[in-house]
C-alpha cells in the first residue's frame, strides 16, 4: 500500500496481519526507533498533560487540547497556568523579550519605560 517494502535506517515496516501482533510490533518498531522499552514507556504518565508547568512555557499542547507556545493568546486556547507559570520572569521569558500578554519585561529598554521584570538585573545582566 505505502510502497515501503523493508526496514531500515530512515523507514521501518512490516505486516501485521492481525490484531494480536500489534502489541509485539509495537515492541519492535519501539526498539527499532531506539525508544522506550515496554517496562520503561509503562512508567510513563498517561494523563495528557494540561498546564504549563507539564507541558513547558514555548510548547503547544496535543491537538485539541491547551497550550503554552507563546501565540497561545492569539488562539484563546493558553493552559489555565500560562500567565503565572510563563509571563512572570526573565528566567520564563527569556532575555531580551518581551512577550503579549505580559506584565513586564526582560528587553533591554525596560528601566527606561519603568516595566522590567523584578529578575531582569539578576537574570539578564549581560543585556545591562
Amino acid at each position: 500500500v505505502d510502497n515501503m517494502f523493508g526496514t531500515g535506517r530512515e523507514a521501518w515496516c512490516s505486516t501485521m496481519s492481525s490484531q494480536d501482533e500489534a502489541e509485539s510490533l509495537v515492541v519492535e518498531i519501539m526498539a527499532w526507533a531506539h525508544g522506550p522499552g515496554p517496562q520503561q514507556a509503562a512508567a510513563l504518565p498517561q494523563a495528557t498533560p494540561s498546564t504549563c508547568s507539564k507541558i513547558g512555557c514555548g510548547m503547544g499542547g496535543p491537538k485539541g487540547h491547551c497550550s503554552c507556545s507563546w501565540d497561545c493568546p492569539t488562539f484563546n486556547n493558553c493552559c489555565s497556568d500560562y500567565q503565572d507559570t510563563c509571563l512572570g520572569t526573565c528566567a520564563q521569558m527569556g532575555c531580551g523579550h518581551f512577550t503579549s500578554g505580559s506584565a513586564c519585561s526582560c528587553e533591554t529598554g525596560c528601566a527606561a519605560a519603568g516595566n522590567c521584570c523584578e529578575d531582569f538585573q539578576s537574570t539578564c545582566a549581560a543585556l545591562q
